[in-house]
């Protein structure tokens, strides 16, 4: 448990500098690279979070939903702009960090409370469930700032 919790420190360390900093968006791959890693790492315990009854199961789909919503207003929320040679670039906020924050603390809280019910059979957040969970979130806000890109350069392209 002690590994796990080291573990879910620095990845949400990492995530939360890493989007902290100045980004260039070369492609749409790159919003997407960090996501894919921590789904893939996360997918590989899915043995372990995967949902056993009705509760279990519930509890997922809202942890999902709640990763997607978060995700998605981050990704309205992020600075997104072009630099001097038409590059976009993008940036995290202090609203985007802060929701960030949110949604690590609500994943948190949502583990250790069913499992302190008996609701699970998990004792708390599951390391594989997490990294998925935080996957998805960066995945969901990635997919917005590339609708924003795409957008305006695409109403860029046929305004000239």
């Amino acid at each position: 448990m002690l590994l796990t919790t080291i573990a879910l420190i620095a990845i949400t360390l990492y995530a939360g500098w890493r989007q902290m900093r100045p980004t260039t968006l070369n492609s749409a791959a790159d919003l997407y690279k960090l996501p894919a890693i921590l789904v893939g790492v996360g997918l590989l315990y899915v043995h372990s979070w995967m949902p056993r009854n009705a509760v279990e199961g519930a509890v997922l789909t809202l942890s999902l939903v709640l990763a997607v919503a978060v995700g998605v207003a981050r990704g309205r929320l992020a600075r997104v702009w072009q630099d001097q040679n038409g590059i976009w670039q993008t940036q995290g906020t202090k609203a985007t960090l802060t929701l960030w924050a949110l949604l690590i603390a609500a994943k948190c809280a949502i583990g250790f409370t069913t499992a302190a019910l008996g609701m699970t059979h998990a004792s708390g957040p599951d390391l594989g469930e997490v990294l998925t969970f935080i996957g998805i979130s960066l995945a969901a806000s990635a997919a917005v700032i590339a609708r924003r890109t795409l957008r305006t350069t695409a109403h860029a392209h046929s305004a000239a």
